[in-house]
């Protein structure tokens, strides 16, 4: 294959990286559009992928000067904190793959389940210093019971 026409592909495959689907309008964004929306998001953020139409996306931010470092996020439609879902592009990619949008795994349930993961941990005892730990609600509401130490 020629210099030339390796080029022209290399073009190509740039300009149209579309990772579409059927899936309720979810696709990967082309760099082309990536670079079109960047003025819309933090200077080390880009859009990675979106469905229907940005109601809810996924954002590839770098986290340092190291160009190997980064991670995706999401703020599940904007109606919670972003959480940051991974720093692997091919787990990201494997996931949909593997559960698509709306499964129990799915893209879409990713946000809840490290929310859930985050809410709760359980402790061997009760931390030996600092301040008396005082569980929250989701509401935040004080929260007090007896049994395992839930952190």
């Amino acid at each position: 294959m020629a210099f030339s026409s390796r080029r022209e592909n290399l073009q190509q495959f740039e300009t149209e990286l579309i990772f579409e689907t059927l899936d309720c309008l979810f696709w990967m964004l082309p760099v082309e559009e990536m670079i079109k929306y960047k003025k819309e998001l933090n200077p080390n953020e880009l859009f990675l992928a979106e469905y229907m139409i940005y109601s809810d996306s996924w954002i590839l931010r770098l986290t340092s000067s190291d160009p190997d470092s980064y991670e995706i996020v999401n703020s599940d439609h904007n109606s919670a904190e972003t959480l940051t879902l991974t720093s692997s592009f091919t787990e990201f990619v494997i996931r949909y793959i593997d559960s698509g949008l709306f499964s129990e795994s799915g893209l879409c349930y990713w946000h809840e389940e490290l929310r859930a993961a985050k809410l709760f941990k359980v402790l061997a005892s009760l931390p030996t210093y600092g301040p008396m730990y005082v569980p929250l609600t989701e509401t935040g509401e004080p929260f007090y019971s007896e049994g395992l130490a839930l952190l």
